[in-house]
C-alpha cells in the first residue's frame, strides 16, 4: 500500500505540466482556466447527484483533479488549441479521468458516454468530437 502511493505521488511529480501553459497559447486568455475549471466542477456535481457522496469522491484520483492535470498536461505538449476547442479538451480530458478513477464498466453504468458529454457542453459538439 505505501509502495503503491510513493509510486502514484512519483508518476504524478514525472509527469507534470509545464507552469507556462496560459504564455504558450497566445489565442486563450487567463480568464478561460478558471471559467473552464467551474465549469468541469459543475459537470461533476451534476454528473454525481444521483450518486452517494463516497463515489463523488472517490478517492485521491479524484476525476476533476485529474482532468485538470490531463488538460494542462495537454495543453503544454499541444501549442495550437484555440479557445472554441477548450472546452472540447476539457470535457475529453474529464472523461478520461472518470474512465481512469473509475473504469469503463463503472462510467458506463453512470450513463457518461459521448453523447452525454456533448449534450453537456450544449451540444456545441458532437459525440464524435468528443470521443
Amino acid at each position: 500500500s505505501y509502495r503503491k502511493a510513493f509510486d502514484r505521488r512519483y508518476n504524478e511529480i514525472l509527469f507534470l505540466p509545464e507552469s507556462d501553459v496560459p504564455e504558450k497559447h497566445r489565442t486563450l486568455r487567463r480568464s478561460f482556466f478558471p471559467v473552464l475549471c467551474n465549469w468541469l466542477v459543475e459537470l461533476h456535481f451534476e454528473l454525481f447527484r444521483d450518486h452517494e457522496r463516497e463515489l463523488m469522491c472517490h478517492s485521491a484520483l479524484n476525476p476533476v483533479h485529474m482532468s485538470m492535470k490531463y488538460l494542462f498536461r495537454y495543453l503544454s505538449t499541444s501549442p495550437r488549441i484555440t479557445s472554441n476547442r477548450l472546452q472540447l479538451v476539457g470535457v475529453s480530458c474529464y472523461q478520461i479521468a472518470l474512465n481512469v478513477a473509475f473504469g469503463e464498466v463503472m462510467t458506463a453504468y453512470m450513463g457518461f458516454d459521448s453523447k452525454r458529454c456533448a449534450y453537456y457542453t450544449d451540444n456545441a459538439y458532437t459525440a464524435d468530437e468528443v470521443s
